[in-house]
């Protein structure tokens, strides 16, 4: 496969939030916010974020497009916030970027529901966040585009907030429930639901296979990669099950 790949061109300034994102401009001309492979933790919330990326595109949920950021002679230079503050120094093993979507608002809660194509978009999200186990859910909404809303920041979905990566636990149980998902309101259409749900159901090993092959070879993570689609491909029956509950109740 031919993995999304390019280089780091130029470093803006790092935000003190979560991961410290780094916004770079890579040699493609395009803005990143870039997070680096955490040694400590083998890279578990990066791979995160690349696997519930890659598993939103499958199900055509609104996710941002992503690059494996290589640092080049940048590794190991200190990023600064945007006062001159030093935050992070940037990895020597390449970086997960997603890519910047420009002039949005960030928000923890399901807004503007009925703009532009919102009502197919977050039956959508609510699938992805139930597939991988979602935690510290965000948005983004883009008034440009009528506030479209896109999902970003995955790095500790499948239940990782609290420690290390659960791909063991059941929906059934408390850890394989994701947590703090937005308060659904409004009607978004039975159709929406429905276009949601046979998505979920397309899914399976051919859909997902490539998703180990994504992984850089520097990451060493395409085992565990593995683990996490086959964690995928066990939770579709609960994940539809959760939509159709969804429909059901008239959201």
């Amino acid at each position: 496969m031919d993995v999304r790949r390019t280089k780091i061109q130029f470093i803006r300034y790092a935000v003190n939030t979560g991961e410290t994102p780094i916004l770079c401009t890579g040699v493609d001309n395009l803005l990143y916010w870039c997070k680096n492979f955490d040694e400590a933790t083998n890279g578990e919330t990066i791979v995160n974020e690349l696997v519930s990326y890659e598993v939103g595109r499958a199900i055509d949920a609104p996710v941002p497009s992503w690059t494996i950021m290589d640092p080049g002679d940048y590794a190991g230079e200190i990023v600064r916030s945007e006062d001159g503050i030093p935050l992070t120094a940037v990895s020597r093993k390449p970086l997960f970027g997603s890519q910047h979507i420009h002039s949005t608002i960030a928000s923890d809660d399901l807004m503007y529901i009925k703009r532009n194509s919102n009502p197919d978009r977050i039956p959508r999200l609510v699938a992805l966040w139930h597939l991988c186990n979602a935690r510290d859910i965000q948005m983004l909404y883009q008034p440009e585009r009528k506030y479209s809303i896109y999902s970003i920041d995955h790095g500790y979905w499948f239940s990782s907030q609290e420690g290390s990566r659960n791909i063991i636990d059941s929906p059934d149980s408390l850890d394989g429930t994701p947590h703090d998902i937005p308060h659904l309101r409004g009607n978004l259409g039975k159709d929406n639901w429905d276009n949601a749900i046979k998505s979920v159901r397309a899914l399976n090993k051919q859909s997902l296979e490539h998703i180990p092959d994504c992984i850089p070879g520097e990451w060493e993570q395409a085992g565990v990669a593995q683990e996490m689609v086959d964690y995928i491909l066990s939770r579709v029956e609960y994940t539809v099950n959760k939509l159709e509950e969804a429909k059901a109740k008239g959201f």
